[in-house]
This record gives C-alpha cells, structure tokens and sequence, in this order.
C-alpha cells in the first residue's frame, strides 16, 4: 500500500507540471490572465511535499520513496519532515 502511495503522489506531481508548463492546455482554462507568466518547462516547477498527517516513524520511508520515484528531482522540498519527538 505505501509503495502505491508513494507512486501516486509522484505521478501527481508529475502530471501537475506537465499540465502548467503546456501553454496550449494552460490557454484553455478561463480565469487566467493572458499576459500570466506561467513556466516553460516541467523543470522550472517547484514541487512541495508536505508530511504533516505522515506518523513519525513513517517520515524518512516517505521521504525517501517520493525521492526516488522522482528520479532525484532537484526542485523537490519537503514540508514538515522532522522526525524528532
């Protein structure tokens, strides 16, 4: 199940930059301003993991799987992954 997890959230993540990096999708959507600067490429996307709801003792596991199933993502922060008790 956590490995499911785990390869859920990048899919995510990776679908999500995709998607705003796409100017033809990203001009479809209304509401959005057409002088918006949106990013060019998925490589120019932050992604945020936040491990608020994740228990303790499953912080570093979740850490490191979402790491490696990101093939390592430089832009890749995580939010709330102190262990400490």
């Amino acid at each position: 199940m956590q490995l499911y997890v785990e390869n859920k959230i990048n899919k995510k993540a990776l679908w999500q930059k995709k998607f705003w990096s796409n100017k033809t999708r990203t001009d479809q959507l209304s509401g959005i301003r057409p002088d918006t600067s949106l990013p060019q490429s998925p490589n120019n996307m932050l992604t945020v993991a936040d491990l608020y709801d994740v228990p303790n003792m499953e912080k570093f596991t979740i850490n490191d799987a979402i790491t490696n199933f990101s093939k390592n993502d430089t832009n890749l922060i995580f939010l709330n992954n102190n262990t400490n008790i």
